[in-house]
């Protein structure tokens, strides 16, 4: 009785080691949608917040999001407390530099524009790594007029974050 015991057991297991295939045969495991590049291995988003320049009383924040060898860039401005944005438009940048010394645009984002009493959010992907761009010799800056050269509204270093 023994032995026609350890032998259905030694099927089962046979049976049951049969019925295990080999996860390189059916390796369902899924595909990331992204695949973090060796530039930003984390391809987690960042946030910065600006600050006012030039007592133009508006701030913001950029947020930027890795996307292998490029960073989607969203910057956010914020009318001065009891302020409107009505009626204004800023253009913005990364510079090389500092906020204050800003150095050659690096990148032109495009103009943010008013909403109503807000501005509307801005978002543009740039051909520059995330973290290249945070390697502290980057600023994202909002200007007054159309040139780059004209007097800074918002400000913020992109650093280590």
């Amino acid at each position: 009785m023994h032995s026609r015991s350890l032998i259905a057991s030694l099927a089962l297991v046979a049976g049951l080691g049969a019925c295990h295939s080999n996860a390189s045969d059916t390796d369902t495991t899924p595909t990331p949608a992204y695949k973090a590049s060796a530039s930003d291995s984390t391809g987690t988003a960042r946030t910065v917040q600006l600050q006012s320049e030039n007592n133009s009383g508006i701030t913001g924040s950029a947020t930027l999001t890795p996307a292998g060898t490029e960073t989607r860039v969203t910057l956010t401005l914020v009318p001065p407390a009891g302020g409107s944005a009505s009626g204004q438009s800023h253009v913005a940048h990364i510079h090389k530099g500092t906020c204050a010394a800003p150095g050659e645009v690096v990148a032109p984002l495009g103009t943010v524009t008013a909403s109503g009493e807000t501005f509307a959010p801005l978002s543009k992907t740039v051909s520059i790594s995330a973290s290249t761009l945070t390697d502290g010799q980057h600023i994202v800056a909002a200007h007054a007029t159309e040139d780059p050269s004209s007097a800074t509204v918002a400000c913020a270093q992109l650093s280590s974050m």
